[in-house]
């Protein structure tokens, strides 16, 4: 019987050259013309045995002397008795016995009688719930179902029974083309569903042979691919990223259709040689927005330049959903290459998660049933990348409403703001009180090799009348440097010199000193000076201090005491000397002598020296008087 023959050898085809059964049978009838009566009933006949090849498989299991030749034959046989129905039963037996010999098909009559038996095809002692008995029953291999009892047995079995049923086609309409309303046109074999844009499908005729189908109004899609695009879609001038790594191109072509040239698009893929069909409708619509590119998951730098609002990322799955469309699909899954899937969907997703922009959504999806690809993968995710926040994590099945085994999880970026600094004011209060400008600082900072001898900080505002004394200059700097800090040094006029004890007049602080300064250095006081006491106190150690020399002028800015250095500033040393000149106009200057311009080193410690009051002229001017020698110190300037 020809029938048997040719559905024998492309069942040898699909079981041991693990050849899709759409393949073996176009390699049959497309390359002999005259075979193509018998394509229909060979089709049916093998695509029936391949839906029970699991319960065949174990009915024939204890012939021991059938070859895999016979096994085939009598599986086909038995697949036609219990369900295809298509040929009548004298001709089928006639056709076992000339395929298999009559000693084997007497041995295999006890098979045959069970036709019409439903209940005796799967052996009566095997336990209704137990695996194997749903194994056998749904076609399904027992590592799938422990995959799905996670689920639960009421839902396992609610998957089982609609994998066993005849997959529905839905087919999405283009309504930028054509409006459904117009490709129903009382046609019966379309029905509406509950998704907007798309219908049902159920007509005899394959669907790639229909008018519409060719003149691409319609493709095929499942409903839970347009309803979640739908649900998450973004708006100009946004741009989208979707990354797909199955052979089914539905969802880049639904984005195509739904966003047309609102949006930039950038739909990535792994070869761009299985996507012919998406590369026609970007071109045939003439879009010029799509940036359609191929690339691995691990390396798409290249191909996107900035961060996008929406990433959605389809990694190749176990991809359950095809059960139902392929009846060979499980026969030529490869179970031992799960755990390298398992890696390349996390590669995937990591790979694509790198351009979600801020406050970008991500959204992951296999059309799948698995916790491991769908749940745990993302909570390894989120717990790597924190920043990922779940907004909706849903698994759906293949009995519900959206006719899909779909797992999605919808993520919003929002990356945590890094800790602050402490702010400067919390700084300055746990260090050492510094009476200096930020000003004086930047300028200290930019001379960093000034020969300067350095005073104690001292936090006072008002100065009392200083300790004075002249000693040899002093050679080292202090131990601990504190921040150099310049302020206005003053020239001095001097009438006569007097013991009197010199007294500081404040003055606020001048303008910013300029850049170039001159560093006046002094020659060591005559031996017969001795130091010049303010207060009856014990001489200090020698130790060298800095007198200041302010001169009190009105002003609206708090009045700052800051240290005085051994720099001094030649331009405010001209701007200095009238300012003096009022106190001392009523002193005769001896003739030949000359004003002092004299930086007296080094002030002592801010903890000793009490706060300044200012004098009044009249103080101020023999106090002044009285404190210098007859004979100026020369003065070097640099």
């Amino acid at each position: 019987m020809e029938e048997i023959n040719l559905a024998e050898a492309i069942l040898a085809d699909i079981t041991e050259g693990d050849t899709s059964f759409s393949e073996a049978l176009r390699k049959v009838f497309q390359a002999d013309v005259s075979k193509r009566p018998y394509r229909g009933t060979v089709a049916g006949l093998v695509g029936c045995e391949l839906r029970h090849h699991l319960l065949f498989s174990y009915l024939t299991e204890p012939f021991k002397d059938y070859t895999p030749s016979d096994k085939r034959v009598l599986g086909l046989g038995l697949s036609d008795a219990y369900f295809f129905k298509r040929i009548p039963t004298e001709q089928l037996l006639a056709a076992l016995k000339e395929k298999l010999g009559e000693a084997k098909l007497a041995e295999a009559q006890s098979l045959l009688d069970k036709a019409g038996k439903p209940e005796e095809f799967i052996p009566t002692d095997l336990q209704k719930t137990s695996n194997k008995y749903l194994s056998l029953r749904y076609n399904t291999p027992e590592w799938v179902l422990k995959i799905w009892e996670h689920y639960g047995y009421g839902t396992t079995f609610k998957i089982l029974k609609k994998n066993n049923h005849q997959n529905t086609t839905s087919v999405r309409v283009r309504t930028s083309l054509v409006t459904v309303d117009e490709i129903m046109n009382n046609n019966p074999d379309y029905a509406k569903t509950a998704v907007e844009g798309m219908l049902y499908y159920g007509g005899k005729e394959p669907l790639r042979k229909l008018p519409e189908f060719r003149d691409n109004k319609i493709f095929a899609e499942r409903l839970a691919t347009k309803d979640i695009v739908d649900k998450f879609m973004v708006e100009e001038p946004s741009e989208a990223f979707f990354y797909d790594g199955n052979e089914d191109s539905s969802l880049l072509k639904e984005a195509i259709e739904g966003y047309e040239a609102k949006i930039g698009l950038n739909l990535g893929v792994g070869d761009l040689n299985h996507y012919v069909d998406v590369m026609r409708m970007i071109r045939d619509a003439n879009l010029k927005n799509v940036n359609f590119f191929a690339a691995d998951p691990s390396a798409l730098e290249a191909s996107i330049s900035r961060p996008q609002e929406l990433v959605v990322c389809a990694p190749a799955s176990s991809n359950f959903d095809l059960i139902r469309e392929y009846p060979d699909y499980l026969l030529h899954f490869k179970k031992e290459a799960m755990d390298a899937l398992f890696a390349k969907e996390k590669a995937t997703l990591e790979g694509t998660s790198k351009f979600v922009a801020e406050h970008g959504t991500l959204i992951y999806m296999i059309y799948t049933i698995s916790k491991k690809e769908g749940h745990q993968t993302i909570a390894d995710f989120v717990l790597a990348h924190p920043e990922f926040k779940i907004v909706r994590e849903a698994q759906l099945f293949p009995f519900e409403e959206l006719d899909t085994a779909l797992y999605y999880c919808v993520m919003r970026k929002d990356t945590a703001l890094a800790k602050a600094n402490p702010p400067l004011t919390a700084l300055a209060a746990s260090a050492p009180s510094v009476s200096a400008s930020a000003s004086a600082a930047a300028e200290a900072a930019e001379e960093p090799a000034a020969k300067a001898v350095l005073a104690e900080p001292t936090p006072a505002l008002v100065a009392e009348p200083a300790k004075i004394t002249r000693e040899e200059p002093v050679k080292a700097a202090p131990a601990e440097t504190p921040k150099i800090v310049i302020v206005k040094a003053v020239k001095a006029v001097v009438a006569e010199p007097a013991k009197a004890p010199l007294e500081a007049i404040e003055k606020p602080v001048l303008a910013e000193p300029k850049e170039k300064t001159l560093a006046i250095k002094e020659k060591p006081a005559p031996a017969e000076i001795k130091p010049l006491k303010i207060k009856e106190e014990p001489k200090p150690k020698a130790k060298a201090v800095v007198a200041k020399l302010i001169v009190e002028e009105p002003t609206e800015a708090e009045h700052v005491e800051q240290p005085i250095e051994a720099t001094l500033i030649a331009e405010e040393l001209a701007e200095a000397k009238p300012a003096l000149k009022p106190l001392l106009e009523e002193e005769a200057k001896p003739a030949g002598e000359k004003p002092i311009e004299d930086q007296l080193v080094l002030a002592k410690p801010a903890a000793e020296i009490p706060a300044l009051k200012p004098l009044s002229k009249a103080e101020a001017k023999p106090a002044i008087s009285a404190a210098l020698p007859k004979e100026s110190p020369s003065i070097t300037a640099k």
